[in-house]
Parts: C-alpha cells; structure tokens; sequence
C-alpha cells in the first residue's frame, strides 16, 4: 500500500524531537510492508528565521522513510483562521503537484491534527480523489489555545474526512463539544515503540522520574515541592528530571536553594529516545503531574518497561489504573505527596512484567498500526465498489 502521510508537524535537522509520534507510526507503517511518504509544509514563525531556504521544495530521507517538505513563514496569518488555511493550501498543492510530476502515486492519505495538515487533507482529498483518514493530536483543543473560530475547520476535517479519531476519550468529548456533532468520532491511541519493552529495574536507590517539558502545565515547580516534603522523611529516595524547557532556570533556582533537592534531584536535559528508555529501566516509577495531556505517552512508554505510574486526573487517564499506577487530583500537593510516599512503601504490589504486557498488548506498533491499516483496506474497498 502507497500511504501519503500529512503531519501538522514533523521532525526536522534543528528539532529533531518534534512529532516524535509520527516518526514512530510512520517507521511502522513502512516496517509492515507499506510504502510511507511525508509530505509536509512546515510554519515558520516569527521570527522567520531557518537554516533551509524558504518557499522551496526540498527531498530528505528520514529513517528510511521519504520525505518532502515546504518551509513557509506564517506571516500571522494564524490569527485568520480562512487566510490561513487558503494561504497554506496553496503550497500543499504545490508541493503535491511537485511530487505527482516526480512519478509517485498513492492509495490513501493518513494525515494528522486538522490544524493544520488535516484541514488542508480534505481539500486534497476531492483533488486526489483519495480516502482519508484524520487523527487528532493537538493538546490546544482542550486548553483553549484554540478560539471558538477553528471550530467551523474542525468539524469540516470531520466531515469530509472518510475517517476521524481522537487519541483518547477527553480530546473526543472535547471535540464534540466543540462540534456539535454526537458521533462519528472513533478513538484511536497512541503508540509505544517497539524500543520500550520490559527491563529489570537497574539502579541502587527508589528512583522516581519526571520525563517532560518544563513548563507550568505539567508542574514540574509542584512535583519539587512536593519531592522535598517526601525527601525530608526519606534519606533513600532520588528523582530525576529529564526535558527542557521554559521553567529550566527557575528549576534549578529552587533545586540549588534546597539542601535537600540539591543532594537528591538530577536534572538531565533533553534525551534522545533511547537514552529515555534507558532512563526508564533506571527507574522505579514514572511521576507526571499535568493540569492536561490529550494523550500521555510518556506513561505508555514507562508502563511498557513495566514501570507504574503516578498521575493526574488529565486526560490520560484511558490506562491507568490500579494495578499499574495511582491516579490523583489536578493541583493536589496533599495527594502527590501521599502517592509518592505510598508508591515507596507498597511498590512490592506492582507486577512490573504484567504492568508490561497489558501495555504493549494494547498499545504496540502491531496492535494500532494494524488497526489503522484494517481501516485504510476497508476504504480502498469501498471506494473501489463505489
């Protein structure tokens, strides 16, 4: 099968991190005997600056995998949600008209988040004359980044695409909400690579890990705070901090202005995918304490090396249950601390090779790529018939 792949986003020579994700769907999508190719017009925003020429179409290849991209400055035009999407249509259809003359040919597109390769895949789709299925990523629908003036866009990707599915139940109840429309919105999760399997724990004292960016929504400042009271109890015990992000220096401000957070905190930086993993074995549980996630990743990946969680109430919660973790309240100090202290005291009780199991049988590469290429074969069937 020829899959054309649209990510609103997508990894790049300067931001090699970016839509990791779709990095992983793609690789196995091609692993399992597709033909995957990214096609993707990147924002640039302000302040327009890149290290590739602007406005021209260039060819890379990315683990192993095709890809053709575009780089457009926005010109603000995100604040004009129609200039927008007219104004970053244009160069879709450029750079599909630039692939199309170099010979390649597709059977279904798979493109992700409406805003804003989704939107402009139902354009294409009448042009193309191809199926198309949408997965919704984008955090900003439930924080409410996003106005109300989007909305009339969203419901359109759902409409005119063939198929359409959230990453977890709230984004899905959001999107209704925002919609209008009760149904026609299937859900279809996250993956977790292939690199993160089960590992035996490989450390010498209760590490609990943090794995995210550094900013207010996923209360990074908190978790310190509530890490201290714990640490003050227990001599025995670290966390480690790994992500960038715009709080850094305030997190190392209130680390080194701690005796007890300076002894027993590492803060480790942005890590590749591997070296995560490896952080992860390291690890006796994963701590992420966000007032959001549409998704939460970073939780599949620990549960699929057989490590618990503690997590908030915040979207990701599709998962997580007792045996594999303790969920608690948004903004809740007196209930992190009680979860930290009770994840010391009855770690016993977690089966970390079940904990890794359950995960990866429900949510392995094989397991949603295959339910994403069930559909597309369905698709194709159907438009052959019609």
């Amino acid at each position: 099968m020829n899959i054309l792949f649209l990510p609103s986003w997508y990894e790049s020579d300067s931001e090699k991190n970016a839509g990791v994700f779709f990095t992983e769907q793609a690789m196995a999508l091609q692993k399992m005997g597709n033909k995957v190719t990214i096609a993707i017009v990147d924002i640039l925003n302000y302040p327009y600056k890149s290290n590739k020429p602007k406005f021209k179409i260039f060819k890379e290849e990315r683990h192993g995998i095709e890809v053709y991209r575009m780089i457009v400055p926005s010109y603000m035009t995100g604040h004009m949600p129609s200039v927008f999407f007219s104004y970053y249509a244009k160069y879709y259809r450029k750079l599909m008209k630039y692939m199309l003359e170099q010979g390649l040919s597709f059977d279904v597109m798979y493109a992700h988040s409406f805003w804003h390769a989704g939107y402009i895949a139902t354009l294409l789709k009448k042009e193309l004359k191809l199926p198309l299925i949408v997965q919704e990523h984008r955090s900003m629908l439930i924080t409410g980044e996003f106005s109300n003036k989007v909305n009339k866009y969203l419901r359109a990707t759902i409409v005119n695409s063939d198929c359409f599915y959230c990453v977890s139940n709230k984004l899905r109840e959001n999107v209704y909400s925002r919609t209008g429309l009760s149904e026609g919105i299937g859900i279809l999760p996250n993956m977790v690579d292939d690199l993160f399997q089960y590992r035996q724990i490989n450390n010498d004292r209760f590490t609990y890990t943090f794995i995210g960016t550094l900013n207010e929504n996923k209360r990074i400042i908190q978790l310190l705070r509530c890490f201290e009271q714990v640490r003050k109890n227990n001599n025995t015990v670290c966390l480690k901090v790994a992500g960038d992000g715009p709080l850094r220096e305030q997190v190392n401000e209130v680390i080194n202005n701690s005796d007890f957070l300076s002894k027993s905190v590492e803060l480790l930086g942005l890590l590749p995918r591997d070296k995560v993993a490896d952080l992860l074995a390291e690890s006796n549980v994963l701590v992420l304490p966000s007032a959001f996630e549409t998704f939460g990743v970073v939780c599949i990946e620990a549960m699929a090396v057989g490590r618990p969680v503690i997590c908030t109430r915040n979207g990701a919660v599709d998962f997580i249950d007792d045996s594999n973790g303790i969920l608690i309240d948004v903004d809740s100090d007196d209930q992190l601390i009680e979860a930290l202290e009770k994840m010391y005291r009855d770690y016993p009780v977690y089966n970390q090779q079940v904990i890794s199991e359950k995960c990866v049988k429900a949510y392995s590469s094989t397991s949603v790529m295959s339910a994403v290429l069930s559909e597309m074969n369905r698709l194709m069937s159907k438009a052959v018939a019609g």
